[in-house]
């Protein structure tokens, strides 16, 4: 395992040619195919984890990569696999994997069926100096293409970097999360996401069982929230609630009612559809997160719903203030960045 330390730029075509022509004179040329896998919700994307098979130098390496943390630089734990051109195609065409790939998947996200999703063609430009590699990227996926500067170096070196370029600059979003976001697109159309979450109540003790994501990529990092996640294609939506439970809580549930319907307005092309379920755990208080990356802990109710939580949303207050109401609470989201603004709440 290696860690990768980086700066990213999202650059304009203009600002692109600009510093391939003032910066990297002579510079060495790389050409590489990307080739990326997840499951059918995105599983490994949402705990910013990247699977790709690139194609380099007439070998092909099959890479695990995990964002580690997002401040002033990234850094990400990086697994590489030396697999053959027999394996590649098991990949691509089946979503099979060597046994020591499927292992570490399967601690990563356990039972998820892996698929190959398409490629990425990147044409990378490559300047080093002072033991920092400097790399300029045109990639191109789809019908689009974009451009970025990768600085890579040590944390120490990186914050001795200065480069002309406006701080907005700064990207944070890496090329598998932009590919998705092109993907999802498709002809124009737009996406509707299916989800399903658990409001947990262990009546005994009028406490509430809540998660936090910790990977620095989650779009509810460092968020608690009642568990949940999307619905697989051809998924019962109750089996899906208890799929979800158990797998981030260890908590084999009962299906009581549907206490809540919240529609979030993500992006121009993107929308989700989140049901909120009340259930009743059969084990209450035997926690055990079978996925890494989260922690799961019981809230007293009265100091969640009263705002004694750091890090609790105001909409996830309403939907667990709710969960006890025999009507059903519909609300209407914008999401922008990590805020939520309600824009509409009914009690249906």
């Amino acid at each position: 395992m290696s860690v990768e330390v980086e700066k990213k730029y999202l650059l304009t075509s203009d600002e692109y040619y600009a510093l391939s022509k003032s910066h990297f004179e002579g510079a060495i040329i790389q050409e590489q195919l990307n080739y990326y896998f997840d499951s059918l919700d995105f599983s490994l994307l949402k705990r910013g984890i990247t699977l790709r098979i690139r194609e380099k130098a007439n070998n092909l390496i099959l890479t695990i990569k995990r964002k580690i943390s997002i401040n002033d630089v990234i850094e990400s734990e990086e697994n590489d696999f030396l697999i053959s051109r027999i394996e590649f195609m098991e990949a691509v065409l089946r979503g099979e994997f060597p046994k020591k790939v499927e292992q570490k998947l399967n601690v990563l996200i356990p039972k998820k069926k892996i698929f190959y999703l398409g490629l990425l063609k990147r044409q990378r430009l490559i300047k080093e100096k002072d033991s920092i590699l400097y790399c300029l990227d045109r990639n191109t996926y789809f019908d689009k293409q974009d451009f970025e500067l990768e600085i890579e170096g040590t944390r120490e070196s990186l914050q001795k970097v200065s480069v002309d370029i406006p701080e907005k600059k700064f990207n944070r979003v890496g090329k598998y999360s932009r590919f998705i976001s092109e993907l999802l697109k498709g002809n124009g159309n737009s996406l509707i996401k299916i989800q399903v979450s658990a409001i947990i109540l262990n009546e005994d003790k009028d406490e509430v069982c809540l998660i936090k994501k910790n990977a620095p990529t989650s779009s509810v990092h460092n968020i608690w929230i009642p568990p949940g996640g999307h619905v697989d294609i051809g998924e019962d939506l109750l089996k899906a609630v208890k799929r979800e439970t158990i797998e981030e809580t260890g908590l084999e549930v009962e299906i009581l009612a549907l206490s809540s319907v919240v529609s979030f307005q993500i992006q121009q092309t993107s929308q989700a559809i989140c049901l909120f379920y009340l259930v009743e755990a059969k084990n209450c208080g035997e926690i055990t997160m079978l996925e890494p990356g989260m922690d799961c802990k019981w809230f007293n109710l009265a100091d969640v719903i009263s705002g004694n939580i750091t890090n609790l949303t105001d909409y996830h207050k309403l939907i667990i203030s709710n969960s006890k109401n025999t009507n059903t609470l519909y609300l209407d989201l914008e999401k922008k960045g990590l805020d939520y603004k309600i824009l509409n709440s009914k009690i249906l």
